[in-house]
């Protein structure tokens, strides 16, 4: 359904943001009821409310507005809160905390990891649907979304999956220009779970997938590792990479 108030989308964050006014309240509540698509964008944002410690309370986004507190200034950030609800920001809210490690990908042939470890954990997103943890499935249609924590303070991070017919799928750097060569991005250091603000979906055309992380301090393009790829006589042997960090997960692919 496609909504029909242009500034529905900004009314609702600035409602959670405590920087809506009385009248813009109105409209809002009244326009509700009858949109889909605002709804289920106010519905995520309530779960994320609901879950952040530092998120405006009920009774504080109720005060102002019946205008009985005065709003917030609003924040020029405050409209990429869709993006990361499509994509990835709100993930780690989404995901109850006991199964947020449980998708981290494990370093090849490391049974455990050091505290230096850098950690990658994957989500899934289905069309509808809210963000889950990913196990040891996706369906070919799914947007996959990412992050990390990085206490080894590697610099540079690419993430790529790759199937039996040695398709390559770029999800970090993303790459939809043949002509171009991206760079791996740079990534925070530290052990915090930092989340990268995108989802990426792919037309995978096989039915397993090995989903590669590299974390490095070397700049590497995608036709580098594309060329390591196709040049090692299985999935499973490792990247002829130094300093580097290589985990990996595979994944049957349903349609």
């Amino acid at each position: 359904m496609t909504c029909d108030l242009p500034a529905g989308s900004s009314l609702i964050d600035d409602h959670f943001a405590g920087a809506i006014s009385p009248s813009h309240e109105r409209t809002l509540r009244l326009h509700l009821p009858g949109c889909s698509s605002c709804r289920e964008q106010y519905e995520r944002q309530l779960l994320f409310s609901e879950l952040d410690p530092d998120a405006k309370s009920r009774m504080d986004r109720l005060a102002v507005g019946l205008g009985l507190r005065p709003a917030a200034k609003s924040s020029k950030m405050l409209p990429v809160t869709m993006v990361f609800c499509t994509a990835a920001a709100l993930l780690l809210a989404l995901v109850p905390l006991r199964e947020r490690f449980n998708s981290e990908f494990l370093a090849r042939g490391s049974a455990t990891a050091s505290a230096t470890d850098p950690k990658l954990l994957a989500y899934r997103i289905e069309h509808g649907r809210l963000p889950r943890s990913l196990g040891a499935a996706m369906r070919a249609a799914d947007e996959l979304a990412f992050a990390y924590a990085n206490p080894g303070g590697y610099e540079k991070l690419m993430i790529f999956a790759v199937d039996e017919h040695r398709h390559v799928y770029w999800y970090h750097p993303e790459w939809s220009n043949q002509a171009d060569d991206p760079h791996a991005i740079s990534i925070a250091p530290g052990a915090e779970v930092r989340e990268i603000p995108a989802a990426v979906s792919h037309s995978i055309d096989g039915t397993t997938l090995t989903l590669f992380a590299v974390f490095s301090n070397e700049d590497f393009t995608v036709r580098q590792i594309e060329q390591m790829v196709q040049r090692a006589r299985s999935l499973d042997d490792p990247l002829p990479l130094r300093n580097a960090a290589v985990k990996k997960v595979h994944l049957s692919v349903e349609p």
